[in-house]
């Protein structure tokens, strides 16, 4: 708490922003306070009126009234730039400002404030709904923030504890489970079931990419809304997919995720709505998987707005995406999936009536849909994809990954022994250096390292028969179609992998 203090007192004597937002402890783990800040260091940082304001609210407050002033004063500030168009209403929430002001002066003043935030407001309520009766005044931000401290002040004093140690014994701090070593397979399942929380930190774990890549791609996806991991085969993109979508939601579930596959036959009438037979021998619209998605997507946000709380972002991952004819399975979505095109004022009638026979309703996709796909870039039966559709998704190249430190200690982890860590690791990359520089393929069409992610539970007797495998059936067919007008290179390229065994 000494390292977030002194990034507040350089900030109050006028130092950057981004310092402050970069410092800044939530009160529980990085949430939509942390959003908020970010945000305003992102939007803001020559603004002097936001900036210089926020100075003036960062001082520990003399009295709860001018608290409750300072943080009505400068949600009213916020309010004001997303109205001009400065700051994006979906980040930078109002409802957010006593969660950051109260972290701050918690920093600077401990035994007087404590971080408050509606979680902890509602548990305080719940456990002791007279005490919290007695402070309620009006339902605000700051009314309710306001509660919340004088609550835990009076049981503070009733139970002659100090405040800090008040706060410890209602709201215990939670010790993050470590997850066990990734070759104990029935023991990282449970501990997987037990522990459904999923953040960014876990999805690094898991994946064979550096950190700053992730990232890159995760704030990719919130920039854009719609993200498609290109690469060539076995390099883990639905793998990675599947991570982004739990890390965005924060749950390692399929709840608020919804995972399609495009294919050559795949249209618009199976994605969005169209006709399909009754039992009666008849026809009725049926709207499809994206519709039905986005109704719970729209389902949510009104849940959100009505009970004053952000939309839960959800997930549709779309596997192979280059496979189907693209124009063809969106149709005039594509417009509406735009980032900047989630709002009722871009709405456009649907191609096919509803189910119930009306006229066709005005139909727009909601902010808080995100969509993955996925790419294969050695697939040659598949044309070039839509420039339209390039233009409204996000690209993320993945490549192979055995040069990766990751990928090698999760061979270790899994029992490789060196000897084929090595060969494993040399030999596809030289292998891959071959088909980098060849004339007909390119770096798209390298091999991925998912070939060997996972190895029998009872190879330890057998290393080099499970090695032969992959490779005899596996990557020799994928070299036999690569090189199909060259049979003996193909041949050359199988006989070096396997040279030795």
């Amino acid at each position: 708490m000494g390292t977030f203090k002194r990034v507040i007192d350089k900030f109050a004597d006028g130092g950057d922003l981004r310092a402050l937002a970069k410092g800044y402890q939530s009160p529980s783990g990085r949430g939509w306070d942390q959003t908020l800040l970010t945000h305003l260091a992102e939007r803001l940082p020559r603004d002097q009126d936001l900036a210089d304001q926020l100075r003036q609210c960062l001082p520990t407050p003399a009295n709860d009234d001018e608290a409750g002033g300072r943080i009505d004063q400068f949600g009213e500030m916020i309010e004001l730039k997303c109205g001009e168009g400065v700051l994006d209403p979906n980040k930078a929430l109002p409802a957010f400002v006593p969660v950051v002001l109260s972290a701050c002066w918690h920093a600077q003043d401990p035994h007087s404030w404590q971080p408050y935030n509606k979680k902890r407001l509602k548990r305080l309520r719940e456990s002791e709904p007279e005490v919290c009766g007695r402070h309620r005044t009006v339902d605000t931000d700051a009314g309710r923030c306001l509660q919340f401290q004088r609550s835990l002040r009076e049981l503070a004093d009733n139970r002659r504890m100090a405040l800090p140690e008040l706060v410890r014994e209602i709201f215990p701090p939670t010790s993050r489970a470590v997850p066990p070593q990734s070759n104990d397979r029935d023991r990282r399942e449970k501990w997987r079931a037990e522990n459904p929380s999923y953040s960014l930190k876990d999805a690094a774990e898991e994946i064979f990419l550096g950190g700053g890549d992730l990232d890159r791609l995760h704030h990719q996806l919130l920039r854009k809304k719609n993200l498609v991991l290109q690469g060539p085969p076995g390099t883990g993109k639905t793998f990675m997919a599947r991570r982004l979508a739990w890390a965005l939601t924060g749950k390692r579930s399929r709840e608020r995720i919804e995972f399609v596959q495009f294919h050559q036959s795949y249209g618009y009438e199976d994605f969005v709505r169209g006709f399909r037979p009754t039992r009666d021998g008849g026809f009725e619209p049926r709207d499809g998987p994206f519709l039905e998605f986005c109704g719970e997507a729209h389902a949510e946000r009104e849940e959100a707005e009505s009970e004053g709380r952000p939309a839960k972002p959800l997930v549709l991952i779309i596997d192979e995406i280059n496979r189907g004819n693209l124009s063809r399975i969106f149709g005039e979505l594509l417009m509406l999936i735009e980032a900047d095109k989630r709002e009722e004022e871009w709405a456009v009638p649907l191609a096919y009536p509803p189910k119930d026979g009306g006229p066709a309703e005005k139909f727009h996709v909601p902010d808080n849909l995100y969509l993955i796909g996925t790419m294969n870039t050695a697939d040659r039966s598949l044309a070039l994809v839509d420039y339209a559709l390039r233009r409204r998704f996000a690209f993320g190249t993945i490549g192979p990954a055995f040069g990766e430190a990751k990928f090698q200690q999760h061979l270790v982890d899994r029992g490789v022994p060196d000897w084929l860590r090595d060969r494993i690791v040399g030999r596809l990359q030289e292998l891959n250096a071959v088909i980098e520089k060849d004339g007909d393929l390119g770096t798209g069409f390298r091999i991925g390292h998912s070939y060997f992610c996972d190895p029998p539970e009872d190879a330890a007797s057998a290393w080099s028969a499970w090695y032969r495998d992959v490779v005899d059936y596996e990557i020799k067919p994928l070299l036999e179609e690569y090189w199909f007008d060259s049979p003996g290179r193909a041949a050359e390229r199988v006989e070096a992998l396997l040279s030795g065994d």
